[in-house]
């Protein structure tokens, strides 16, 4: 036992670096496919990083237009970082996410060891945000929510370093963590004011009372006007579009209606379904294999929220935990949701609720030694880890078939097969490309010409346009469920399919049979 004790941070950074590595395996398998959203944000970093613009031609904007839709700036200039290294592609627009998440781990372990805990507490802790389920699935899809993760939690290590170290110089990258914060994700714009002002009352004194430290806050305030003046200049609709398509008042309903939904919406995110059952319902969002939370979780997370509300009336950290515990529904119940609770927009939360949890657990673990009851932690460690190691295996055997077709799976497949033939020129089906966007980033089109035209001399959607006389030697790819045009010298060259084991019963006996059924997702023909 003395060894273990001895070695138990060792044993901590092994598991760490297993989770780490199960986080950047099979990026373009799990979840399957590549859905719009991806799709642009990795075509725009790619413009951004070959011509200083976006796909609409406008240099080095704050918001980037995308069909309709106004995507958020951080992730999509980290993500050029990613598509310099490795090239465009599926995988590299997903690094950026998971490099984001493992990224965000090791700051949280520091952000531990900087407020006075040991290694072991600190790389328990690192460890609870790496399997916590909301955190994983955040850190496998290319969607800006896991950069304001990131940078909330880097605010939090440099405004820690401010407090022990009292230099400025940190209290100056804290400010400009929470600017970048801002801008990281739609929730940003309300989540980051709330959490400034919650975090200027508590530490009033260290903020107010030094002259150096009240400039440099001012600047930060300015320098965030100046970017949403330059932004407003540019495009005045790209920091509202978002906020006024989803939210709640959007229809003009009664007030008592818009005060149901609220609360509604409000206490869906509290519910044990969200948390520890089903999760979000949108399988973009939750694994569907797994809740937000693990269930193991639930009883850390409760000795945490009663350990730190005994705390509340002498610790300042306390107090900001709970009011973050208490406010994190806030941005998603402003919203329309369709049913239950939202994943994105309370990412925010992963980090507090990880401290919660961490705290509990321990707090929990000196109970049952001081109880002389061990055998309890030992048995609670035995359940986290089966659970654990499920929702793994499940991550990466149920998932890609549950979500199949939320991200349009096998079409990242089927356009780069396509792509990769020399071809005088390409049919692609509306329903592959949905946003157009798809056509350029597989083809890896020069974004220069592309701002310049918007088109492609050798490639097109075919929208309502059916093909008549398709040009010799040209590729068409569809959807199976098109409806398919067909050609006498036609030649299918590739089926893109989903293989799925299933379990029919035999005829007239109780035997189970288990069979492979395979389903086609899409075809590459040549004309």
């Amino acid at each position: 036992m003395s060894f273990f004790k001895k070695n138990l941070s060792y044993f901590l950074i092994f598991l760490l670096l297993v989770t780490f590595a199960i986080r950047l395996t099979g990026l373009t398998f799990s979840p399957p496919g590549f859905f719009c959203d991806e799709t642009s944000i990795g075509y725009n970093a790619f413009s951004i990083l070959e011509t200083g613009k976006d796909e609409k031609g406008t240099p080095f904007p704050v918001f980037f237009k995308a069909f309709g839709d106004y995507k958020n700036p951080v992730y999509i200039y980290l993500a050029s970082i990613s598509i310099k290294l490795f090239g465009l592609s599926v995988w590299s627009v997903r690094f950026t996410s998971a490099f984001l998440g493992i990224a965000s781990i090791l700051l949280f372990i520091y952000f531990l060891r900087l407020i006075g805990q040991k290694w072991p507490f600190a790389l328990s802790g690192g460890l609870v945000l790496s399997l916590m389920p909301w955190h994983f699935q955040f850190s496998r899809v290319a969607f800006e929510a896991i950069s304001l993760v990131f940078f909330i939690i880097l605010s939090m290590v440099f405004f820690a370093l401010y407090l022990q170290k009292k230099q400025p110089t940190f209290y100056l990258f804290f400010s400009l963590s929470m600017v970048v914060a801002f801008f990281a994700y739609s929730t940003g714009r309300l989540v980051i004011p709330i959490s400034a002002l919650i975090i200027a009352y508590l530490w009033r004194e260290e903020i107010f009372k030094k002259r150096i430290i009240f400039l440099i806050s001012t600047l930060a305030v300015l320098l965030l006007i100046l970017i949403l003046a330059y932004d407003h200049f540019i495009d005045p609709a790209g920091i509202l579009a978002r906020p006024q398509d989803i939210l709640i008042t959007d229809d003009h309903p009664l007030f008592y209606i818009v005060i149901t939904r609220f609360l509604t919406n409000y206490i869906n995110h509290f519910s044990p379904e969200f948390l520890f059952q089903r999760g979000d319902l949108n399988l973009r969002h939750s694994s569907g294999v797994s809740s937000m939370l693990l269930t193991s979780f639930l009883l850390p997370l409760l000795w945490g929220l009663i350990y730190f509300f005994r705390q509340f009336k002498k610790s300042r950290l306390a107090q900001f935990l709970i009011l973050q515990f208490f406010l994190f529904p806030l941005p998603a119940s402003l919203t329309i949701i369709d049913e239950g609770a939202q994943a994105t927009r309370t990412l925010h939360v992963v980090p507090f609720l990880a401290l919660i949890i961490i705290f509990g657990f321990w707090n929990m673990v000196n109970f049952f030694k001081r109880e002389k009851k061990k055998y309890l932690t030992l048995a609670f460690l035995i359940f986290l880890t089966f659970e654990s190691i499920m929702f793994y295996r499940n991550y990466f055997t149920v998932y890609p078939v549950l979500a199949i077709n939320n991200f349009e799976g096998g079409m990242p497949e089927a356009m780069e097969f396509a792509f990769s033939q020399k071809a005088p020129y390409y049919y692609i089906s509306t329903s592959v490309c949905k946003y157009r966007i798809e056509i350029p980033f597989f083809m890896k089109y020069p974004p220069a010409k592309f701002q310049e035209h918007l088109v492609f001399p050798n490639a097109r959607c075919l929208y309502s346009r059916k093909i008549t006389n398709p040009i010799a030697g040209s590729i068409a790819v569809y959807k199976a469920t098109d409806f398919i045009p067909h050609f006498p010298k036609e030649k299918l060259l590739k089926t893109v399919f989903s293989s799925k084991e299933t379990v029919q019963q035999k005829t007239g006996t109780q035997q189970e049979l288990y069979v492979q059924k395979v389903t086609d997702l899409y075809y590459v023909y040549q004309y």
